[in-house]
């Protein structure tokens, strides 16, 4: 499995309030704002929480579909991104939770934080899960148009 960080399509509704997008991958999550920013900031946190309940009920969180050219997309945070894709492969994996804490040689709590997206996580923790989850994590930086 190779996965980007999760980078999802968002569809755009006017409102006359301000802005409310959809992210129609995580139909779970939308975002309200009087500008872009702000309601893609919103769209961000409610993925973010979204993915909370994926991992409450123990199933795969849904990755990114490809998006029409300039369709607008909304980039998760890189912890958040490792703490997506380390579910996803915990859960494919089969294991237990108490059998992942084994591997990396901690407690179950410390296992549970792993998956907590509301939890800071350490980066170095969720890439060497993701190591004993059988994936290697690759960054690479790009400009932005400023």
């Amino acid at each position: 499995m190779s996965a980007t960080l999760y980078d999802y399509p968002v569809q755009i509704h006017d409102d006359p309030d301000g802005l409310w997008l959809t992210c129609p991958d995580i139909p779970r999550t939308y975002g309200v704002g009087d500008n872009m920013a702000a309601a893609l900031e919103s769209l961000r946190d409610g993925l973010v929480t979204a993915f909370s309940f994926y991992v409450e009920e123990g199933v795969i969180i849904p990755g990114p579909s490809a998006s029409v050219t300039g369709q607008q997309r909304v980039r998760l945070p890189f912890l958040a991104s490792l703490k997506a894709a380390a579910w996803n492969a915990f859960v494919t994996s089969k294991l237990s939770k108490a059998e992942l804490a084994r591997r990396l040689g901690v407690a179950r709590p410390q296992v549970d934080r792993l998956f907590d997206f509301l939890h800071d996580s350490r980066s170095d923790q969720l890439e060497r899960a993701l190591v004993v989850l059988g994936l290697r994590v690759a960054v690479t930086v790009e400009p932005v148009a400023l």
